[in-house]
C-alpha cells in the first residue's frame, strides 16, 4: 500500500491518470451529503467532473467547522482511486 499524497480536488483531478477519478465522484458526494446531513449535493448529478469538486469545495468554506473532515474525505477517495481502482 503506497502513501497518496493527498490534493486538492480539482488539482487531482486534472492529473493525468490511467485511473477513473470521475467514476469515485459519486461516492464522495455521498459521503459528503452523509456528512454534512444536507440535501446541498443532491443538483451534483448534471455538472461535469471538474464543476462538481468546485461545488464540494464551496461546501468546504460553506461549512468550516466541517471542512476538516471533509478534507479526509477528500483524501479517503484520492486512496481508494490509487489502490483500488
Amino acid at each position: 500500500m503506497s502513501k497518496v499524497v493527498c490534493k486538492p480536488l480539482l488539482e487531482w483531478l486534472r492529473e493525468p491518470s490511467d485511473k477513473c477519478k470521475e467514476c469515485a465522484l459519486g461516492l464522495l458526494v455521498a459521503w459528503y451529503k452523509d456528512e454534512l446531513g444536507i440535501d446541498e449535493v443532491k443538483d451534483l448529478v448534471d455538472l461535469s467532473p471538474e464543476e462538481v469538486v468546485e461545488q464540494l469545495d464551496r461546501l468546504k468554506k460553506k461549512h468550516p467547522e466541517k471542512a476538516e473532515r471533509l478534507k479526509q474525505l477528500d483524501c479517503l477517495i484520492q486512496q481508494a482511486v490509487e489502490e483500488i481502482l
